[in-house]
């Protein structure tokens, strides 16, 4: 099967939880996701992001005339947007009929595993190594609803060979 006899996929991505576009995360979002919304696009996909008005905006994903889910200013709230992920970000991605589902940040924001692929980008996993220094609701949240979710993604990228180490050491995710 060629490139050309496949399907083009809808990618369904979770934008909430994007630091409103104030960190480095929010830099990498505002960077990667309209590139990546591109790409999909030449290739007869599409891109549908879920988030708020002000993560879409701080992503660049608002205003270019492509697909969202507009979830209301409540999930701004990080605590409110890290148990809506987890608890309803499967159904949101399915409701847009979406073949895969990516998340830019899964090491903040994760899903639990459905019907639909996911993939995840992993920045670091700082709270499972210093054990504690983040709070422990945080701490807590970290190691007992994302870190399982890890090994259940379809790929998992790092942003670095010492956040792929740290991933495979202290979550048992595959090297490869």
């Amino acid at each position: 099967m060629t490139m050309s006899e496949v399907r083009p996929w809808r990618v369904a991505t979770w934008v909430a939880g994007g630091d409103a576009g104030q960190s480095g995360l929010g830099v990498f979002f505002r960077e990667l996701l309209p590139r990546l919304s591109e790409e999909v696009g030449a290739r007869g996909g599409e891109l549908v992001a879920l988030g708020t008005r002000v993560d879409l905006e701080a992503a660049g994903l608002a205003a270019n005339g492509k697909e969202t889910i507009v979830l209301p200013p409540v999930f701004d709230r990080s605590s409110v947007s890290a148990g809506a992920s987890l608890l309803f970000g499967d159904t949101l991605a399915r409701l847009a009929r979406a073949d895969v589902i990516y998340l830019p940040a899964a090491n903040r924001r994760s899903m639990r595993a459905g019907r639909i692929p996911i993939v995840g980008t992993v920045h670091d996993i700082a709270q499972l190594a210093a054990g504690g220094r983040f709070g422990a609701l945080r701490d807590a949240y970290v190691r007992r609803l994302v870190a399982p979710t890890f090994r259940r993604m379809r790929w998992v990228l790092s942003v670095s060979a010492a956040t792929q180490r740290d991933l495979v050491r202290l979550t048992g995710v595959d090297e490869a």
